[in-house]
């Protein structure tokens, strides 16, 4: 029998987490009621996929945004016994005092030269004032190198516009989805 999804409310009274089955071989722990990324919940999720990762059974860990998928061997685990387990460490990692503790958490620097203003991009000129920015990668999407970032200055925070600009080859596109009253901490 496949359980349902399980809601389960951390100790601390952070972040509830659900726990559902993807399929009869992946387990997901989505952080409930979290509509945009968080920087703390990324950041449980990086734990918890370093903890997991190489451990007997588990054959593939993917963060994703405000979720964490787990892929296991079911011939090794019963899927119905899943996910409690897993939304025990969820709730271990929240009531941890340093979520980011494990040096598989640490974050890196890389720097990537833009250019803006000009044939570079005219209505990019704002962007400049603030391009010595540091964002933080929460994780990385569906598509090769798309990565969803945080830490936008709110000197940069602005609506969507009503027509879109159009990019050509080559362009650096900047999309910033932008939360009615959500900003990063």
């Amino acid at each position: 029998m496949v359980p349902k999804r399980q809601t389960v409310a951390a100790r601390s009274g952070k972040s509830p987490v659900q726990a559902y089955l993807l399929g009869e071989d992946v387990a997901v722990l989505q952080a409930a009621a979290q509509p945009v990324a968080t920087l703390e919940i990324q950041q449980i999720c990086w734990t918890l996929a370093a903890s997991l990762r190489g451990q007997p059974g588990i054959i593939e860990v993917v963060p994703g945004m405000n979720n964490l998928s787990v892929r296991f061997d079911i011939r090794r685990y019963d899927p119905a016994q899943m996910l409690s387990p897993l939304q025990q460490l969820w709730q271990t990692q929240i009531a941890a005092a340093d979520p980011v503790s494990n040096a598989a958490s640490a974050p890196g620097l890389v720097q990537i030269p833009v250019q803006y203003g000009g044939q570079d991009g005219p209505d990019l000129a704002l962007v400049a004032a603030d391009s010595e920015a540091e964002y933080q990668v929460y994780f990385l999407g569906f598509q090769p190198g798309f990565a969803y970032l945080g830490g936008l200055p709110e000197s940069l925070v602005t609506p969507r516009r009503a027509e879109p600009s159009l990019l050509q080859s080559g362009d650096l596109a900047h999309f910033v989805a932008v939360t009615q009253g959500a900003a990063d901490a």
